[in-house]
């Protein structure tokens, strides 16, 4: 299956980016090959609600899940039209964050827990 974890960087000792659409790099990883691949997000420099450029990113790789601090409502609104699945609360390392996901330690969310102007707030 092939997730995505927001990250600060592009290596899996990065720290989980809190932030969904915004956030700096999205690594790609496939729990069937355990490869990993890092992308620049284009839409971390965007202004306003660009998450919707990575949201489609998503879906072009053929993402399942993603692991994220926080996501907004236009953006879980988008995943959840994709069926992708997205996880909140993510903290640590992006291994970390794999790490808990192979054990099954995530919820997925249901709603949004951000407000709509989340997703314009300055890093």
């Amino acid at each position: 299956m092939k997730i995505v974890i927001t990250s600060t960087g592009d290596t899996l000792e990065s720290k989980v980016d809190k932030r969904c659409g915004k956030c700096q790099y999205l690594i790609f990883y496939d729990t069937d090959t355990e490869g990993f691949e890092a992308v620049l997000n284009d839409a971390s420099f965007g202004s306003g609600c660009t998450g919707v450029q990575a949201v489609q990113l998503l879906k072009k790789k053929g993402v399942k899940l993603v692991l994220t601090g926080n996501v907004g409502p236009t953006v879980l609104r988008m995943l959840d039209e994709f069926k992708i699945d997205v996880a909140t609360e993510i903290e640590g390392t992006v291994k970390e964050a794999i790490e808990k996901f192979s054990r099954g330690e995530y919820k997925i969310l249901k709603q949004s827990e951000v407000t709509p102007h989340y997703c314009s707030d300055s890093k």
